[in-house]
């Protein structure tokens, strides 16, 4: 399948009248029990091939935490007679609200619903992975600034199986839900399934959202939820902060809790540079459950 996503991948090179290259920096330098300085969830490289009309090739290469791998390598179709659009190669598996920020996925201590990732990812208690696969999926604006979207995907997931599900999302003047669902494996022989609702509301600078979760992985049930909050200035102000706290929880067996707390302040230096700190209160039992500070850079190039 790699093999001949390659070779679709060099042939729309050769055909693409667009070529865009872009990238994240993303660095991380954490101070507690376990003190390190690393690339973050976000750091990569990424490479659009575009032949308007006819095929859209992307590759995007994740360096998070220090290991290079491959994280999407798709083809995308245009729409046909606008109806759906048709992504099919390695992506990004759609899960939960869209707009959640990648570490607020995670919680200490939480099960890794898919145990083929290293441990820098641990913790991964909402789905955050890629897949190889293909995708369908569709968005529209209705009435009154009312936007619906829709996707299906079927793909492989770790150990050679087979994933379902789909995501379906709103939006209203600042309101957005949905909710989505997903069956596979989280291991070789281990079913797992998902489901997960969220709402969340932006204006005036503030953003209040919220999601709830819960299925099986590895054999046991789970639950949990999401929560943020966050307050962010305008760029024209004389310092554009933006505010925030998360929490992240998690329940194993529907008996063992644990919980991560972010709060913090990042510092924008424009439309694409950030800069930020945060402290992470983490509930869990052992090492695990260590209190750390994050400082974090982030560009978009």
């Amino acid at each position: 399948m790699r093999s001949l996503l390659l070779v679709f991948l060099c042939f729309s090179a050769a055909m693409a009248q667009d070529v865009f290259m872009g990238g994240r920096v993303d660095l991380e330098a954490t101070v507690g029990a376990d003190t390190r300085f690393d690339f973050g969830r976000q750091a990569g490289v990424d490479l659009t091939f575009s032949k308007p009309k006819v095929l859209d090739a992307y590759a995007d290469i994740s360096v998070a935490g220090g290991s290079v791998r491959l994280q999407e390598l798709y083809l995308k179709l245009p729409p046909t007679a606008r109806v759906v659009d048709v992504t099919l190669g390695r992506f990004l598996l759609p899960h939960g609200d869209p707009n959640t920020r990648a570490e607020e996925r995670y919680a200490a201590g939480a099960r890794d619903l898919f145990a083929s990732y290293h441990d820098w990812r641990a913790g991964n208690c909402l789905l955050d992975t890629d897949v190889t696969g293909v995708m369908l999926s569709r968005e529209v604006t209705l009435r009154r600034e009312f936007t619906l979207g829709a996707t299906l995907y079927g793909a492989q997931v770790p150990g050679d199986h087979f994933a379902f599900g789909g995501r379906l999302t709103g939006g209203w003047r600042g309101l957005r839900f949905g909710g989505s669902a997903y069956d596979g494996y989280d291991r070789p022989g281990a079913h797992a399934w998902q489901a997960v609702g969220f709402a969340a509301w932006e204006g005036f600078g503030v953003e209040v959202a919220g999601q709830a979760y819960f299925g099986k992985a590895s054999g046991g049930e789970h639950h949990g939820q999401l929560l943020r909050a966050a307050y962010r200035l305008p760029m024209r102000a004389r310092l554009p902060l933006d505010l925030f706290v998360a929490r992240t929880t998690y329940d194993d067996d529907l008996q063992r809790g644990v919980a991560t707390t972010r709060f913090g302040v990042g510092y924008r230096f424009g439309q694409y540079y950030r800069a930020e700190l945060r402290y992470e209160i983490n509930e869990a039992p052992g090492t695990v459950g260590d209190d750390v500070g994050v400082a974090r850079l982030t560009a978009v190039f």
